[in-house]
């Protein structure tokens, strides 16, 4: 399924914008928009740009792209896609310009243990519980 092929799709769609503070992380320039489909709670796509500083050593960032999940499947009970399309992101009817690249992704595995503090939340941050 395509993430823009029809306006009845996104309505199906829940959008999510994470942004970063000056002073956060390398690029705080950087933003990611999750578009959660309603139905699932999966991530069907997602926009962002790169700004990071050492491939933009004046400031500015890369244009947006978009990349949309291609497929899933579960793994111990936990969902993974399978695959991911990219595209230049447009304003048109679609939101799909110009395609850029396909990652396959595959060999997937589940380990049950890990450290205990893995998952961690780094000092300062904040749970959000909506």
């Amino acid at each position: 399924m395509n993430y823009y092929q029809s306006k009845n799709l996104r309505a199906l769609l829940k959008k999510l914008k994470a942004t970063y503070d000056a002073g956060i992380g390398a690029a705080p320039d950087d933003y990611y928009i999750l578009y959660i489909n309603a139905e699932t709670n999966l991530v069907d796509a997602f926009k962002y740009i790169v700004s990071y500083p050492q491939y933009f050593p004046n400031g500015g960032h890369a244009p947006e792209k978009i990349t949309v999940s291609q497929g899933t499947t579960t793994v111990d009970g936990i969902v993974f896609a399978t695959g991911f399309k990219t595209y230049w992101s447009t304003t048109d009817k679609d939101g799909l310009g110009e395609y850029i690249t396909k990652i396959d992704v595959s060999d997937i595995s589940f380990s049950p243990t890990v450290e205990d503090n893995f998952f961690s939340k780094p000092e300062g941050a904040e749970v959000l519980n909506k």
